[in-house]
């Protein structure tokens, strides 16, 4: 399914909520038949339209009136669960729950929030509210003593696994309205940025569905706090508490997995020496390679490398000496999950009630017994700067590839090379998002964008493709 719209050129550099992965470039002349392999690293992107990102994802399952009587295992051992015997009521109503999904305070600045949940995923009819339908609410509270004003940029939402939709929604509203609604909001008040039951009215989230949804959002002149509801009836709210970090094991096995895998929080970037601090940066990643063909290059994927990041001891995993080498490179996951990955793109969550969950570093988070940390980078937008020469004396074309290891699809938007935004879910087919050619005695740079939503498979390969 595509949905397209032009975007204009000023805007391809705008891409808020995208992860850069700066890669070194191979200085020196290709040699006959052997292209020269640039050397992939990833660091935070930053620009005019730069935004912190927020991801929420935990409870991915929001039930009411769900106990949890699991234990969970881990390599065939059982081990008891602090969960067991609870029961969970997830949303804000009164006698559902007074819950909020997510409370947190947020400096003046710019943010991406996305999200992703499933309704009722364990069928429940008792009580009889289960069954019904809900509604999923993003405000903005001003605790200070003057207003601020608050600018929405743009949003997108969609029930079901089309999980790239919201962020066409997303960009299309913008490539609309540039400057966006802008709002004052007084002391003491809050601002609805987005309400499901109001802004998409006919996408009712029943009992079983998945959702996810997008916005972009300024806040300036003061702090703010961001609230996260899921709702029946929005005029019986009055007040609710935030939940905070919910552990539940949903299962006695690790599949399906456990609320205590997942996150929500401000997404920050981590310390690449394994100093174990993270600083703000823009939910957002590019990449700068550079290659050269001639004569003799042959067709097929082209050379890369990079470091390998390994556990220096203590569960901390940091690059060393080791070099990584072949014709692709693999994001969208952390070493401790799998030893293949660049590992500079991901990014630590700092998650309250939690702390932080990282993404370099030993996270253990209780029900699990496992180091869990980010484990997909989920809403990071990817930005892939492709240089090449073309010292051949015959056009040479290429192609930027995107795959998945398996498990499952991975529902992505991208840009393509026509500058139309479009949507797709990946499998293990390597699929072709921006063909370019490089005329003789030409160079080129082609930028590819794209953002992984949510539910998806996270291990993403990348490739450049020569196709002649």
């Amino acid at each position: 399914m595509l949905f397209d719209y032009r975007k204009p050129t000023s805007l391809l550099k705008q891409i808020a909520g995208s992860v850069a992965v700066l890669g070194l470039l191979a200085i020196g002349t290709a040699t006959p038949g052997r292209a020269q392999a640039p050397t992939v690293s990833y660091s935070p992107e930053a620009g005019a339209e730069a935004r912190q990102l927020i991801f929420v994802n935990n409870p991915e399952r929001l039930e009411i009136g769900y106990t949890d009587v699991y234990n969970y295992t881990v390599s065939g051992t059982v081990f008891p669960s602090v969960t067991q015997g609870v029961t969970f009521y997830d949303l804000a109503d009164p006698n559902l729950g007074q819950k909020s999904v997510l409370q947190m305070t947020l400096a003046a600045g710019k943010y991406r929030d996305t999200f992703e949940h499933v309704w009722n995923f364990s069928r429940a009819t008792v009580p009889a509210s289960a069954a019904n339908p809900i509604a999923y609410g993003v405000q903005i509270f001003n605790p200070n003593s003057y207003s601020i004003r608050v600018t929405l940029a743009g949003r997108g939402f969609r029930t079901g696994f089309a999980a790239g939709q919201p962020y066409l929604d997303l960009f299309a509203e913008k490539a609309q309205n540039p400057l966006g609604t802008r709002y004052t909001v007084r002391p003491g008040r809050s601002l609805w940025l987005m309400r499901t039951d109001v802004d998409y009215g006919t996408r009712p989230i029943n009992s079983g569905n998945f959702f996810s949804g997008v916005l972009d959002f300024d806040v300036e002149d003061g702090p703010s706090v961001v609230t996260h509801l899921a709702y029946q009836n929005l005029r019986a709210l009055t007040n609710w508490s935030d939940m905070g970090y919910v552990p539940r094991t949903n299962s006695n096995s690790t599949t399906p997995a456990p609320e205590s895998r997942v996150y929500k929080g401000l997404m920050t970037y981590p310390d690449q020496a394994g100093g174990g601090f993270n600083t703000p940066a823009p939910g957002s990643v590019v990449t700068n390679l550079r290659f050269t063909v001639g004569s003799g290059t042959p067709s097929g994927e082209m050379p890369v490398q990079y470091p390998r990041y390994e556990n220096r001891g203590d569960g901390t995993f940091v690059p060393l000496s080791n070099v990584t080498s072949g014709t692709a490179w693999f994001t969208h996951n952390i070493p401790s999950r799998n030893s293949n990955v660049v590992a500079s793109d991901m990014f630590d969550i700092n998650m309250p009630g939690f702390g932080t969950v990282f993404a370099l570093a030993p996270t253990t988070r209780i029900n699990t017994g496992i180091s869990q940390g980010n484990i997909a980078n989920w809403g990071v937008t990817y930005h892939d700067s492709i240089t090449v020469t073309n010292n051949d004396t015959r056009d040479r074309t290429f192609a930027l590839t995107l795959n998945n290891n398996g498990g499952g699809g991975s529902p992505i938007a991208y840009l393509d090379g026509t500058g139309i935004w479009k949507i797709t879910t990946l499998n293990t087919v390597a699929f072709s998002y921006y063909p370019f050619t490089v005329a003789p005695g030409e160079t080129k740079t082609v930028d590819g964008y794209f953002v992984l939503g949510c539910p998806a498979v996270g291990t993403l390969r990348h490739a450049v493709r020569l196709l002649n």
